[in-house]
């Protein structure tokens, strides 16, 4: 028999608890969650064949290949891993030992409060499914038709919730640490929320600090003006790669290279300077103007000037090998040769 437990919003305690359930609720619950693991981990097509002389359309699902997450992008087409993950609570401990967990009770805890449910696989994976306030029913605010008299009436005081039939993640542990795989990055942060440490927007002060580092703000030029959500997520992405930093030897005061006790020289990360940045930029085409000493790159003028040029740091311009053309994409991760 599956444990089922929920996790609840962040500021209450404790944030698992268990649920205790009937036997009706305990096969609902499975063959939910049994359906929602299909969904999660195949891709379904509506395929048409012939039989017998007869078209027939079928349902056919295709696994989803798992791929190491890279930050911005997603496919429907795959589900994304993160390995070595840290969890904020500690759902196998749950699964593991479910009599040392607190019982979910209406007296005291509230539907309103919960996250997410879980329960453990066969194979010892969890399956999370998202959970929100859509889910609660309240059979008090509920009409339903008494079959004898044609009236309708109210539900009792009972208060539950619906299961849906999709999963937002998969966990497995890995040693210490945990592998998290999901399909939407958006959504598994809602409920993972340390999920923010491996790709958060850039914040206003992010934002500020990048502008007054690369741009010639001597003008009127003030990049919150222009921003957006695409500029935030790009910036993110580049200051997650490192693509506008050099690692470079770690020198003393005397400019004497630093090594540590084996000997070898000690990295240090320090800002490419405008001229790198500049000739950078001509591998997608873009002529980055400078200041008149240098040390500053010529702010672009709208927002699209300014996303373009942040898509190319994020390797997203470039030219097609097949058909010679300028492209941009959405989103792209490395893709090693086999």
């Amino acid at each position: 028999m599956n444990d089922y437990f929920v996790i609840r919003k962040e500021g209450t305690s404790p944030r698992i608890l268990a649920l205790t359930l009937n036997q009706k609720a305990q096969n609902l619950l499975n063959q939910e969650f049994d359906k929602a693991k299909v969904n999660f981990l195949n891709k379904f097509i509506n395929e048409k064949r012939e039989e017998d002389g007869r078209k027939i359309k079928e349902r056919v699902a295709y696994p989803l290949e798992i791929t190491e997450y890279y930050i911005g992008y997603e496919s429907s087409n795959e589900l994304s891993v993160i390995y070595d993950y840290s969890l904020d609570f500690d759902m196998f401990d749950a699964v593991k030992n479910p009599t040392n967990i607190t019982k979910f009770d209406t007296s005291h805890h509230s539907f309103e409060d919960i996250l997410a449910i879980f329960t453990a696989n066969d194979d010892g994976r969890v399956l999370v499914q998202y959970y929100n306030s859509a889910n609660v029913i309240k059979m008090s605010k509920s009409l339903f038709m008494v079959e004898s008299s044609k009236e309708m009436t109210t539900g009792d005081e009972i208060t539950g919730f619906t299961i849906q039939d999709n999963l937002i993640a998969i966990l497995e542990e890995n040693e210490d640490k945990f592998n998290i795989v999901f399909k939407n990055f958006n959504m598994a942060k809602r409920v993972f929320k340390n999920l923010n440490a491996y790709f958060e927007e850039a914040s206003i002060p992010v934002l500020k600090e990048f502008s007054a580092r690369c741009f010639d703000t001597s003008g009127n030029f003030n990049i919150l003006d222009i921003a957006n959500n695409e500029t935030r997520q790009k910036l993110a992405i580049i200051n997650h790669s490192g693509i506008l930093t050099n690692q470079v030897i770690k020198k003393d005061e005397n400019g004497i290279e630093i090594k540590d006790e084996h000997g070898n020289p000690i990295f240090e990360t320090q800002d490419k300077t405008p001229v790198e940045i500049q000739e950078l930029a001509k591998k997608f085409d873009v002529d980055l103007q400078l200041n008149s000493d240098q040390s500053k790159i010529i702010p672009p003028d709208n927002r699209k000037a300014l996303n373009d040029l942040l898509s190319g740091f994020c390797s997203l311009i470039y030219e097609s090998p097949v058909t010679g053309q300028r492209m941009k994409a959405n989103a792209a991760k490395p893709y090693p040769k086999k």
